[in-house]
């Protein structure tokens, strides 16, 4: 019995490809982030990291990253260039992905922590606060960690945390992925 070939496209079903390939990464690393940002804002209405769901929230993110840099190579590779794909080709697919996300999450934690919630930054020196002096730290190691928190948590530091960690997330990622999904010549089946 002969098997059966179901195209990618059949399955993930997005705008026929165009000349510019670009727009593949464009839109799942549109599709990643916009989910990636309502799964974060449902964590922040639901108040996720004053309990013990907010230790567990962030996989979801992390899937979400994974599984949009998959089917971007996938589809890529089984739509968009025949079934045939470099690792450079998929490589680089799964940074732009990364990079649209991270460009994303970042401004919306920038947003997030100037206009949605200002008092967050307070909340976690007060959290922090409390820890140092439960650990007997001297003033000036207090005064360190609170310095590094205002850093961490103002605006701008929270845009480079969002780009950053998603960044190498999606760069570990995008090895593992683009390693295992490269066809140099076509598979035939």
């Amino acid at each position: 019995m002969p098997a059966i070939s179901v195209p990618s496209s059949a399955i993930f079903p997005l705008p026929s490809p165009n000349k510019n390939s670009m727009s593949r990464e464009l839109t799942y690393g549109m599709i990643a982030g916009f989910s990636t940002l309502g799964w974060m804002t449902l964590g922040y209405v639901l108040h996720w990291e004053q309990s013990e769901m907010g230790r567990y929230a962030p996989f979801l993110s992390l899937f979400i990253l994974m599984l949009a840099i998959y089917l971007t190579i996938l589809v890529k590779r089984d739509t968009d260039q025949a079934g045939i794909i470099t690792f450079k080709e998929a490589f680089t697919a799964g940074m732009v992905v990364s990079f649209i996300v991270g460009i994303m999450v970042g401004s919306y934690l920038m947003v997030y922590v100037k206009y949605v919630n200002p008092g967050y930054v307070e909340q976690v020196i007060s959290s922090a606060t409390e820890y140092y002096k439960a650990e007997k730290a001297s003033q000036e190691q207090i005064d360190k960690g609170i310095e590094g928190i205002r850093a961490m948590y103002a605006p701008f530091g929270q845009f480079t945390y969002g780009i950053g960690t998603t960044m190498m997330t999606g760069l570990l990622i995008s090895l593992v992925v683009s390693a295992i999904m490269q066809r140099k010549v076509k598979r035939i089946v």
